[in-house]
């Protein structure tokens, strides 16, 4: 318990330091171009102050997430796996709604890294959804002492399919590629 606790606080710590500062000349704008339009300013300032907010937030969401998959097992979860997949979802999801509620700005094409990050939401968004639902239910059928079937049984698959494009989602952004 002690040693995950560690290995989670490592991994959030280097995390954030990995973590690029957001510029408005990363949204393809220069600086004479925000002066000359002040709505088009606040426009861009509220969608750097949101897309900051969700990079942190996916950050600290992956760290919890790492944690969440460092405590798995095969058999019935333990408490500290639930609750770091439950902060890991929390912070999954609050990530996402900074990302979809920061304001688009018109005339600017999604290009590279970009392009790639919002392929790989397709991927972790859907499996975010149903992984920690397949994990309560699959932990249900191990109270019982039944085994998993159907689709409950695959929890396991669909978590780290979340997981690791939610990882590589994230290296687009922290690392230029």
């Amino acid at each position: 318990m002690k040693e995950s606790i560690i290995v989670i606080l490592i991994l959030l710590a280097s995390h954030i330091g990995l973590a690029n500062e957001l510029k408005l000349s990363h949204l393809g704008f220069n600086d004479t171009e925000i002066k000359i339009n002040p709505k088009l300013e606040l426009k861009l300032k509220e969608r750097k102050r949101k897309l900051e907010i969700h990079q942190y937030a996916a950050l600290t969401a992956l760290t919890l997430m790492t944690g969440a998959v460092l405590t798995s097992g095969h058999g019935e979860s333990t408490e500290t796996h639930k609750w770091l997949g439950i902060a890991g979802g929390a912070a999954y999801y609050t990530a996402a709604y900074y990302s979809l509620t920061a304001p688009e700005i018109e005339g600017i094409e999604k290009s590279g890294n970009t392009k790639w990050h919002k392929r790989l939401a397709w991927i972790h968004g859907p499996a975010m959804i149903l992984a920690p639902i397949l994990g309560h239910l699959a932990n249900e059928k191990y109270r019982k002492g039944e085994q998993p079937d159907g689709i409950v049984q695959h929890h396991n698959a669909i978590a780290y399919t979340a997981y690791f494009s939610f990882l590589a989602a994230a290296m687009t952004m922290t690392f230029e590629f």
